[in-house]
């Protein structure tokens, strides 16, 4: 009776362990070739405030007075400046929420061993790209992306963690702290403003619109934007076939296998002729040549982000396919 108990408990604890094998580990991959603009960037530099917990409909609204809460910012919408507004996505917390801004990508699931404090795989970000970045703030933002960062480029200010006590205190503290001492679709655009690589995990697609630019160098920049994104694509894609055993698909049903090739394999082969063709063209000037080159790496992005989506579905089928048959 006790051997019984005894197999029962590690066979149910081998399928524990085997859900957060399958669900729980990291999309990223590391190897790709940075992609930037060879044309001349908009600016020299960037300057990044993140207001952290403020929604965008209480800084745009009005007061009890008509008043705006914000006049500058909202003078520099209505008269100079672009201005937009990027959704997040779950979980809206401070470390996953800055990471998509300056990495351009989402949440990593395999932070739940960390305790979901901090992102357990190197990453690349903006501020690792740039020749020199400095950073005030709070401790756990910007010592994390100073830790990923090579050389010694990143220099990183941040207040005493006893000085985050946001309920008996006034908070205002820290804002002045930060003043004194003076999503993911963000993370390319800043990339582009300043000339700099892309991130090279970002899944972020760059917004041309917001570009103040010839049309020239909108086209340059979505070109670079599908490269970046085509290295993580060839990389996964290689990581897929090298770990993956092609006989762990004899499980899976006949409908899951047409996706991955209809979803995956034949639109990989059109993008990858329309690929060509863009190269071709952006060599030349026209402003309609450098529309079509705009749709069309647009499409290209597109695409590969669904290659990677299904590339990590089809990989998570192939793992969980055998302990669902034995299961049943």
């Amino acid at each position: 009776m006790l051997l019984f108990f005894i197999v029962g408990l590690l066979v149910h604890f081998v399928f524990f362990a085997s859900i957060f094998d399958i669900y729980f580990t990291s999309p990223l991959v590391h190897g790709m070739a940075p992609q930037f603009t060879p044309l001349p960037p908009p600016a020299r530099r960037l300057v990044l405030i993140v207001a952290d917990g403020l929604r965008a409909d209480a800084l745009y609204e009005f007061d009890e007075k008509g008043n705006p809460r914000a006049p500058f910012i909202r003078n520099i919408i209505m008269h100079e400046g672009s201005w937009g507004i990027s959704h997040t996505r779950v979980p809206t917390e401070s470390r996953p929420g800055h990471v998509a801004l300056i990495a351009g990508f989402y949440e990593d699931v395999s932070a739940v061993a960390k305790g979901w404090k901090e992102n357990p795989v190197e990453f690349d970000s903006l501020l690792n790209q740039s020749k020199y970045t400095w950073s005030w703030g709070s401790p756990d933002i910007v010592s994390m992306f100073a830790k990923g960062a090579t050389g010694n480029h990143v220099f990183t200010h941040s207040y005493d963690a006893d000085s985050e006590d946001f309920g008996a205190k006034d908070v205002t503290k820290l804002d002045t702290w930060v003043f004194d001492n003076i999503k993911a679709d963000v993370a390319p655009l800043m990339a582009s403003l300043i000339g700099v690589p892309f991130p090279l995990n970002s899944v972020g697609i760059l917004p041309v619109n917001y570009l103040n630019n010839t049309d020239a160098f909108k086209a340059e920049s979505m070109y670079t934007n599908a490269k970046q994104i085509l290295e993580q694509f060839k990389v996964t894609s290689i990581h897929f076939s090298y770990n993956t055993d092609i006989t762990q698909f004899r499980q899976l049903c006949l409908d899951d296998i047409r996706r991955a090739f209809f979803l995956i394999f034949i639109p990989f082969v059109l993008v990858m002729c329309a690929f060509e063709a863009v190269q071709l063209t952006t060599q030349l000037s026209s402003k309609s040549i450098s529309h079509y080159v705009i749709v069309m790496c647009m499409t290209i992005v597109l695409v590969f982000l669904n290659g990677l989506a299904q590339l990590l579905t089809t990989k998570k089928l192939g793992l969980c396919g055998q302990p669902k048959s034995h299961l049943i």
